[in-house]
């Protein structure tokens, strides 16, 4: 099974062929604006260096392809930056991080020329992010995973930032602990996924009952380490930001059946519209 993955929720943009628990390509870039130039641009590497130029489709633009509806009112245009995070590029091994086409989204998108040794098929899907996140992020990857699983006709297929993050702890082989994945909203609350539970928004001064040790992942783990060590809790921090290739590895899973499905249409939206005084 071959998928290509975007991740632009957060404060880094990536991509990545994927193919049975093989990453063919990866590409990422951190940075908390420009998500909708820099996506297609890291798409394209990660299709260049691992499919075929007749494998490709027409370029999808975000302003063409099928778009998740405008944000509520008072719901975020930026996307969240991530306290503590790294704000180096990064890209696969050999691999330089590409720069934007000054042509904008579509340009960036456009197939590459021809190239050497690379497989002889499609990908079978498109995985993305779908959230908890910044708005403008999770749009433009969604509007370009859409634009490209239509280009092939091929399934698209959500994952969340919370799966993505516990996925790439698993692969690495951490050791057990309760975990929770937290998501700064920018308003003084945080998205919380955990074990069992909806997605859902909590106040600082309002979190829910926690483990005694907890691992927590995610953007807002820092703050959520300083609220839960005032409750005697003991929190590991895990990774911040999520990764291309381990939201494949979900959407993988998600595709045989092991999950329950998510459909990559609409970005997540947890927190309600922030309320204006008249």
């Amino acid at each position: 099974m071959r998928i290509l993955a975007l991740d632009g929720a957060l404060a880094r943009c990536s991509a990545a062929v994927w193919q049975d628990g093989t990453v063919l390509a990866e590409a990422m870039q951190d940075g908390a604006r420009g998500h909708a130039a820099v996506l297609p641009a890291l798409a394209r590497d990660v299709l260049r260096r691992a499919l075929p130029p007749a494998s490709l489709p027409a370029a999808p633009s975000p302003a063409t392809a099928s778009s998740p509806a405008a944000p509520p009112p008072g719901a975020p245009t930026s996307d969240a930056s991530s306290p503590g995070a790294p704000t180096s590029d990064a890209s696969s091994p050999g691999a330089s991080s590409p720069g934007v086409s000054p042509a904008g989204p579509a340009a960036a998108a456009r197939p590459p020329e021809p190239g050497a040794d690379a497989p002889s098929t499609r990908p079978d899907a498109v995985a993305v992010t779908v959230g908890p996140g910044g708005f403008t992020g999770l749009r433009a990857a969604i509007a370009l995973a859409q634009g490209f699983a239509a280009g092939w006709g091929v399934p698209c297929i959500g994952v969340t930032v919370g799966e993505a993050l516990l996925a790439a702890l698993a692969a690495a082989g951490e050791p057990p602990l309760p975990s929770w994945v937290a998501v700064d909203t920018k308003r003084g609350r945080v998205a919380l996924e955990r074990p069992n539970e909806a997605p859902a928004v909590f106040a600082l001064d309002d979190l829910p009952p926690a483990p005694a040790s907890l691992l927590v992942l995610g953007d807002a783990a820092p703050l959520l380490r300083e609220a839960l060590a005032a409750r005697g809790a003991a929190v590991t921090l895990g990774p911040a930001l999520p990764e291309a290739a381990a939201v494949a590895a979900v959407a993988a899973r998600r595709l045989r059946g092991e999950l329950p499905p998510i459909e990559a249409t609409e970005p997540l939206y947890l927190e309600p519209p922030a309320v204006r005084g008249g």
